[in-house]
């Protein structure tokens, strides 16, 4: 085989197995594919996405993490194909919609619509309690219903709630349920009814567009005020903001994983959108967005198994390596990190801000994961700009990854002639 041909086949080659080696390089997209995912839920090795479209919409199913989906709606309606929640409460699998509460025993292959609720946008499962937030379309009245026995029967669950505010959320905390609202946060015990303001330190009048609880802390995702933290059940809250864009920006979702918080947001004025990362308990927050569009929203997070899903605004689900995202802090990927020009022809320069690290490692990977070129650096009063010549590399496309411990962040360059 003559030295031309074994260089085609190398590129051949490469360029044949991109998606198995990029999998390792940010987010990637899993479908289903160009539309809005609204909400997420995992049970098992099966994987639940929600779409809010009006038409052609309603629930997929994956079975395989993500790789491909299945419309499960026999029993919605065409017009209640809008969902906004989903929740497991042991075999069952629940479904908020703009037209309603929808129930499914079999892993969605039929749903049943439960009559008492109409359009439901949370829900939280505390064994056989389930609570959902309920809005009636025609009067405008909203509050909280409760099930005592898996959802079969339903009662009010209203009790020193302001009939002026609108539920968007809800999460349990022991024995005590939170719902945020229209404009503020309320608690009740989980037994009976005796809803109070627990708002101190949040502004009056703010949206809780998202609730969640990790060990003695609860977070709240708001609009326009970002995110709020309780250490005290939720006695008193304090901003944890720094590293986000706060202005009209919604925070619609959290996971967590070992130390790591995500949190997830929507920003429909363009920028500040995206999936955020704090190891410090919300102390700081650095962006984690390299594989998704451009200032796209995310509306729902998922872990399940070595993999976070993230639900986005019409783009679909993707898809990343738990390690990836949560293997150290020292480098985050909203560093000032730049390749140019790109493409080029083997020589371009990289240039790097940072002030959370002194020494870095550079490398450059072919699509085969072979290191082609590497060198440790240092920087200088936190900047490093150096320009790299590699003469005999072979056109194509390469990761630059800059390395710093045991945390990397990447950046694709395309060789020409």
């Amino acid at each position: 085989m003559t030295t031309k041909l074994k260089i085609q086949v190398l590129i051949i080659l490469a360029f044949t197995i991109a998606n198995l080696s990029l999998a390792q390089v940010g987010w990637q997209p899993k479908g289903p594919s160009s539309i809005d995912i609204s909400a997420l839920a995992v049970d098992g090795s099966n994987i639940f996405a929600a779409t809010s479209i009006f038409s052609d919409g309603g629930v997929f199913l994956s079975k395989n993490s993500g790789d491909t989906w299945t419309k499960v709606n026999t029993g919605f309606s065409q017009f209640t194909t809008s969902v906004f929640a989903l929740g497991i409460s042991g075999s069952k699998v629940f479904a908020g919609t703009y037209f309603g509460l929808y129930v499914s025993a079999n892993n969605g292959t039929n749903w049943k619509k439960i009559d008492t609720l109409d359009y439901t946008l949370s829900l939280a499962m505390n064994g056989a309690n389930i609570f959902a937030t309920n809005t009636n379309r025609n009067s405008g009245i909203s509050g909280v219903f409760v099930s005592r026995d898996s959802g079969v029967n339903w009662m009010s669950y209203n009790l020193g709630l302001p009939t002026n505010v609108i539920p968007i959320s809800l999460v349990i905390k022991e024995s005590t349920i939170f719902v945020g609202t229209s404009s503020g946060i309320y608690s009740s015990p989980i037994g009976s009814p005796s809803w109070v303001s627990t708002n101190l330190g949040i502004p009056g009048g703010t949206t809780i567009a998202s609730l969640v609880t990790n060990g003695t802390n609860i977070f709240a995702g708001t609009y326009n005020n970002g995110i709020f933290l309780s250490t005290n059940n939720g006695a008193s809250w304090s901003q944890v903001n720094i590293g986000l864009q706060i202005i009209n920006t919604t925070f619609t979702s959290f996971v967590f994983s070992g130390s790591s918080i995500l949190a997830a947001g929507e920003n429909r004025s363009g920028g500040g959108g995206g999936i955020f990362l704090s190891t410090n308990n919300g102390a700081k927050w650095s962006a984690i967005n390299t594989g998704l569009p451009t200032n796209t929203n995310v509306y729902s997070l998922a872990i399940s198994g070595a993999n976070i899903f993230a639900g986005t605004s019409g783009n679909g689900v993707f898809k990343r390596g738990l390690s990836e995202i949560t293997s150290s802090s020292e480098l985050s990927e909203d560093e000032n990190l730049f390749i140019y020009p790109n493409p080029n022809q083997g020589r371009f320069t990289i240039s790097l801000k940072s002030d959370k690290t002194k020494s870095i490692e550079i490398l450059c990977k072919n699509l085969l994961g072979q290191s082609v070129f590497s060198k440790e650096y240092i920087l200088s009063n936190g900047y490093l700009k150096t320009e790299l010549d590699l003469p005999t590399i072979i056109k194509g496309l390469y990761i630059i990854q800059v390395r710093s411990n045991d945390k990397s962040i990447s950046r694709k360059v395309t060789i020409t002639e």
